[in-house]
């Protein structure tokens, strides 16, 4: 057997507790990358970790290279730096205990946004809405006058 250990080493397959070692190693950098990023001190930083990891690993999968958990992992952590960099509630949030930090990546990203941005998606929407129900006045060139086709109220080819 250990013949076979060594073998299987050195073409690269890897042991649980040097799995665990990784997964570890990996972690640590996140948790910094928190508290570096956002500025919320190791406490929290861990907190939101351990959220991010029960969102991508529900089962306590491990965060293997190349793994569709892994790829979540690094998913939520950009996510979530990209929520804590633009919205200076939500670290305050996190600060006062209103928000929990292990919840925070289980949440949604209308959550997560700032007042600003989300008026800047609803507007986004009603425009969409509009353009696509052909309200405003941008889109009558799609209701252009052709003799190619009937019209299907009056079955002129004029209108």
């Amino acid at each position: 057997f250990a013949r076979l250990r060594l073998s299987m080493k050195s073409k690269g397959a890897v042991s649980g507790a040097e799995r665990k070692d990784r997964d570890a190693e990996k972690r640590q950098v996140v948790i910094q990358g928190f508290d570096k990023k956002s500025g919320l001190g190791k406490r929290l930083a861990t907190q939101i970790e351990r959220g991010m990891l029960k969102v991508a690993c529900p089962k306590g999968e491990s965060l293997a290279e190349g793994s569709e958990h892994y790829k979540a992992y690094k998913f939520q952590y950009k996510r979530l730096c990209t929520h804590l960099r633009r919205n200076n509630v939500l670290s305050k949030k996190l600060k006062t205990g209103e928000l929990q930090a292990e919840q925070l990546a289980s949440m949604a990203d209308e959550t997560l946004m700032a007042e600003s941005q989300k008026e800047e998606l609803q507007q986004f929407r009603q425009e969409n809405l509009q353009e696509a129900l052909g309200i405003t006045a941008e889109d009558f060139a799609h209701w252009t006058p052709s003799e190619n086709f009937a019209c299907p109220r009056c079955e002129c080819d004029k209108c």
